[in-house]
């Protein structure tokens, strides 16, 4: 890129950056998805399979998808949450009828094994998985058959056919701040169909499927408090990375104010991982890492805006961003 084109890129971003400054935006895959197949034993998961299911099957059996997202360890620790919404992809239904689909929050924590099917009626449960009777198959069951979850409703979705469909109701913004706020109690979502007639089920696409492009993927946007992030306030920083813009590697400093395990992690604008730069046991005080500008598979990433955010101790403290140019 000669020097013209990368001012243009330079200015264009540096835009869209001040633009953006007063509230952010982050998407993010589940950390954690299974489907509750309801069965007398409680024997049946898919934690590991590339489908999630909800409804009533041909008998009249239920199937409740399960969701959990690492918010913390995406969104800063104190930020205000603001419009939240679920985006999740059918590849198959029972029927085009309009169907009510509605998100519960879970109360209690569960687990995704190794169990894989891409079928309804669910595979052998693994060690870990949750299933009907289970939130950890086979020793740890739920307090009710079939998930505990809040009564009340946190977001509907009307669902016809095959497709893309967003949950975007203001309930589901106090449930992502709660997680937020406090991690020991984010169990996620419980995704409920309709369970009172046969053949209502639709089939999702799950975090482990093969086209990344139909996972599912919760959008957050959250603003900051003015001051938030100062090192006199948290005793951690995340400095301006050198040189920005980089044409070379990029070098990152950060301070801590206790022995942790901090990783410094590159995504695009959408949030998607492209590097991580370090993951690793740190002392107190100042640290620098750089990174050589390649993503996970040791590629050069295109030029372009990314993100770097600074996690300590499984919780995001800082993040800047970062123009490449070639």
């Amino acid at each position: 890129m000669n020097v013209t084109g990368r001012v243009g890129l330079v200015g264009v971003l540096a835009l869209w950056f001040c633009s953006a400054a007063a509230a952010s935006v982050v998407t993010i895959p589940p950390s954690l998805d299974n489907t509750l197949f309801q069965d007398a034993t409680g024997s049946l998961s898919n934690g590991a399979g590339p489908a999630l299911f909800a409804g009533n099957n041909g008998q009249s059996l239920a199937r409740r998808t399960l969701l959990r997202f690492d918010v913390a360890g995406n969104v800063p620790a104190g930020a205000i949450i603001g419009e939240v919404s679920l985006w999740m992809n059918v590849s198959n239904a029972t029927d085009a009828i309009a169907r009510t689909f509605v998100l519960h929050r879970v109360l209690a924590r569960w687990g995704e094994g190794t169990s894989s099917t891409s079928g309804g009626a669910g595979a052998a449960a693994t060690d870990g998985d949750a299933t009907w009777l289970h939130r950890f198959w086979p020793g740890s069951p739920w307090a009710s058959a079939g998930g505990d979850f809040a009564p009340a409703v946190s977001g509907s979705q009307v669902i016809t056919d095959v497709g893309a469909y967003t949950w975007t109701d203001p309930a589901m913004t106090p449930d992502v701040q709660a997680w937020l706020d406090d991690t020991t109690h984010n169990f996620g979502w419980v995704l409920v169909g309709e369970e009172n007639v046969a053949n209502t089920a639709r089939r999702f696409d799950s975090r482990e499927n093969a086209l990344a492009a139909v996972r599912p993927a919760l959008t957050i946007h959250y603003t900051l408090p003015v001051g938030m992030g100062d090192a006199a306030e948290t005793g951690i920083s995340l400095a301006p990375c050198r040189p920005n813009p980089a044409a070379a590697p990029a070098r990152f400093a950060f301070s801590l104010a206790r022995p942790a395990r901090a990783a410094l992690v590159v995504t695009d604008v959408a949030g998607r991982r492209v590097a991580t730069v370090t993951d690793r046991e740190f002392g107190m005080g100042r640290h620098e890492v750089e990174w050589d500008r390649r993503d996970a598979r040791g590629r050069g990433v295109a030029a372009g805006l990314y993100v770097y955010r600074l996690i300590v101790d499984g919780r995001m403290r800082g993040a800047r961003t970062l123009i490449v140019v070639r």
